[in-house]
């Protein structure tokens, strides 16, 4: 949001002289409009309502009325208002099993999306009509969507179909998608030492709490002071309820002491910049020092290592590493399972060890050996 609304902010500035929030108009939002009509139309509509939300905040009075939520996009139409009162009720349903507001509200946009291609295509629909052939016909005929995207639309639209009229279209259309390739990226031992011996102090407390725990990139960012009991940690992950999962977590020796010596120099801005960190453990080291710290502040202190070191490594690789070296060490798969927080060893076995690189590598090797040596 924040990068959305500083470009807009700027481009408004210096292409209509735009110098204040409340200057702000109609014709703001068209100007933008028109500059981001070549995206997906989707992130287009995501920069606008970025951007109206802001000056809403400031100001109260919402610019961009005729884009205010996808809904009001819908034909006006007895099968579009029948269909909205569906969606309202699946909503409801999905809070009431516990689900957080920001997947629900992924939800019935991913719905109401798939409804207004499917209008687009074939006109207004009845709900109860819609069947495996509309899912079909819109698989091949929606562009501009990346594969998953488009999987999760016709998913959530069929899901909810089956729980007002007891059949899923998606599951009945038996859709076939093509394989897609997801980009990893990996370290082991070497690398791990290499970026470790390079670190400062900021540095190697994502090291340790991603290398050294499995911590993802914004668990790393919420954690709070009031988490850290002695060698315990509460960490608030993925997952339903008002904070996700909740799971207490050991903390190794060489993690607390990282934590320990981050301590120090995070006392040291706050004393020099004053406390605005709210009691989050890692705060804003250069521009707003002293306010608690990002999933994006966390993602550019690992930017900075790579720049030191040319190794590159997301939060994910970190995690990734975190999981390979327990299983390296022989731990069993469920306990691996467990360290990692999932649900499921499926999860933990083909996100992780199956697609482990240095297997097939291995392999290549194997097979030279035992026909050539």
């Amino acid at each position: 949001k924040r990068i959305h609304i500083t470009i807009c902010c700027r481009v408004l500035e210096k292409e209509l002289g735009v110098a204040s929030i409340e200057e702000i108009g109609p014709e703001c939002f068209e100007h933008i409009g028109k500059l981001t009509s070549d995206l997906i139309p989707a992130v287009s509509k995501h920069i606008i309502f970025n951007l109206d939300g802001f000056v809403r905040y400031f100001t109260g009075i919402s610019i961009s009325e005729s884009m205010k939520m996808r809904r009001d996009e819908m034909e006006d139409t007895e099968e579009g208002h029948e269909f909205e009162e569906l969606t309202d009720g699946y909503i409801k349903d999905q809070a009431e099993r516990g689900l957080r507001p920001k997947s629900l509200q992924g939800i019935a946009y991913s719905i109401v999306e798939g409804y207004k291609a499917l209008v687009k295509e074939f006109g207004p629909v009845r709900a109860k009509d819609i069947d495996y052939h509309h899912i079909r016909h819109l698989r091949n005929t929606i562009k501009g969507l990346k594969q998953r995207t488009l999987r999760i639309y016709l998913g959530r639209l069929g899901k909810m179909l089956e729980f007002w009229f007891g059949v899923n279209p998606y599951h009945r259309a038996d859709l076939v998608w093509s394989p897609e390739t997801v980009k990893r990226t990996w370290i082991f031992k070497e690398q791990w030492r290499v970026l470790w011996d390079s670190a400062d102090v900021s540095e190697k407390l994502i090291l340790a709490l991603g290398g050294g725990m499995g911590l993802r990139r914004v668990e790393i960012a919420r954690i709070r002071l009031s988490d850290i009991k002695g060698n315990r940690l509460t960490v608030y992950g993925k997952g339903h309820g008002p904070d996700g999962k909740v799971v207490v977590m050991e903390i190794p020796p060489t993690v607390r002491k990282c934590i320990d010596d981050y301590l120090v120099y995070r006392n040291s801005l706050l004393l020099s910049n004053g406390d605005r960190s709210e009691d989050h453990l890692i705060v804003m080291d250069s521009k707003r020092c002293g306010t608690s710290g990002t999933v994006r502040h966390v993602e550019m202190i690992l930017q900075k290592l790579f720049e030191k070191t040319g190794i590159y490594a997301t939060c994910h690789t970190l995690r990734r590493f975190y999981c390979m070296a327990m299983v390296d060490a022989g731990t069993d798969i469920d306990t691996v399972r467990r360290m990692m927080r999932h649900e499921s060893a499926r999860t933990t076995y083909e996100n992780y060890i199956y697609a482990d690189p240095r297997k097939l590598a291995d392999a290549t090797k194997t097979v030279e050996n035992a026909i050539f040596g």
